[in-house]
């Protein structure tokens, strides 16, 4: 069969024009570093692609969860080791405190050195993460512990003659530490006896009122209620017996919720503990206070009394340093996890739309060759083409 010069003009010219627009391809491939350039070159890849790009953008954010819980862990899990600490510290100085060659001026000194635990204690307890209160809860805006508010348990004191359950309660809405002292001025049962209230340490005293199962304390001649009550069980009052009140820093203001954060889609994580649970329950600053107090007193029953409080204390806080410790370490495990899960989608990812390099330029440097190769020939055969002007 004749082949005409235009039939193999047109042949040889589409020869050109295929390893030319492959010759390009291949250019724009790499310059580009995608194989994927357009939706026509490989609508399953790209709809695989599509559907690995969406969940690594999930987990993305699953990791940025995890990142934050884990630095309100890692600062929790300090902060039990500072509570501790300071627990130790109070320890030892109750243990002084308690001898019999411990005297007032020792003691004094002692309770300045459990105040000052106190404070660091308080520091720690409003501890923040990226401005959030880490001990508050659900209320992470909230600081955690306030300077005062915290009403300590009604003291019976041991020379009394009543010998029922006293105790402490209310909400109090003062500002100032307080120190509230009930005293009976008439003997009898509960409805018979009599007392007064003083807010200054005994140096002035509220009017006479019958004493009831549960009363308001307040000097209510020189100073207001604030919100602090006083519960009594049935026994007998003699003229005399007398219960303190002390209101001083601790009071906690966040709640008991737990933050859980999503880990994966199906798969929440606790990502905090509460001071309600490691300090509030268990009484960290009652307890601290009551040790200030009895040395400020030179009371030797009351820093005995603290200082075998604040060994069990000891006990409880590592329920709480534990369960720290094991939030902390799953959410480790999760994070560590989901970045290999991260690592392996973005390796999938790479392997639909990426080149590979070393094959891309070997195949750049074949195309070029044939190119040159189809130039050529077209080149020889029509001389007086336009491929002469180009």
């Amino acid at each position: 069969m004749r082949v005409t010069t235009q039939a193999a003009y047109r042949t040889l010219l589409r020869n050109v024009t295929t390893n030319l627009e492959r010759y390009r391809r291949i250019q724009e491939e790499l310059s580009n570093e995608q194989k994927l350039l357009r939706p026509s070159d490989d609508p399953s890849g790209i709809a695989t692609s599509t559907s690995l790009k969406q969940t690594l953008a999930a987990n993305m954010q699953y990791l940025a969860n995890l990142t934050e819980a884990e630095e309100f862990l890692n600062a929790t899990d300090a902060a039990m080791q500072d509570f501790n600490d300071i627990l130790a510290r109070a320890r030892e100085i109750a243990e002084m405190g308690a001898t019999e060659t411990s005297d007032e001026t020792a003691r004094a000194i002692a309770a300045q050195q459990v105040q000052e635990l106190i404070d660091q204690a308080l520091e720690v307890a409003n501890t923040q993460v990226r401005d959030r209160y880490i001990f508050s809860g659900h209320r992470t805006s909230t600081q955690a512990f306030g300077d005062v508010g915290l009403i300590m348990p009604a003291y019976n004191q041991i020379l009394n003659t009543y010998d029922g359950d006293a105790t402490s309660s209310g909400d109090f809405t003062g500002d100032e530490k307080m120190s509230y002292l009930v005293r009976v001025v008439s003997a009898g049962d509960l409805g018979v006896a009599q007392y007064q209230v003083s807010e200054d340490g005994g140096e002035t005293w509220g009017n006479t009122h019958t004493l009831t199962g549960n009363i308001d304390v307040f000097d209510d001649v020189n100073g207001q209620d604030l919100g602090v009550r006083l519960g009594l069980t049935d026994g007998t009052f003699a003229e005399g017996d007398q219960f303190r009140i002390d209101v001083v820093e601790g009071r906690y203001n966040g709640d008991n919720g737990v933050i859980e954060f999503n880990a994966m889609r199906s798969s929440r994580l606790a990502t905090n503990v509460t001071g309600q649970e490691v300090l509030d329950d268990t009484g960290f600053f009652a307890k601290l206070q009551k040790l200030r107090l009895g040395l400020e007193d030179s009371n030797t029953f009351e820093i005995s009394e603290a200082l075998e409080e604040l060994k069990q204390l000891q006990n409880d806080m590592q329920v709480g340093t534990v369960k720290a410790g094991i939030r902390l370490n799953k959410v480790e495990v999760a994070k560590n996890s989901l970045v290999t899960m991260n690592e392996n989608l973005l390796a999938s990812i790479q392997g639909i739309e990426k080149p590979d390099l070393i094959e891309t330029i070997t195949a750049l440097a074949a195309q070029e060759a044939a190119l040159q190769s189809s130039t050529s020939a077209l080149s020889k055969i029509f001389m007086q083409s336009l491929l002469n002007y180009i």
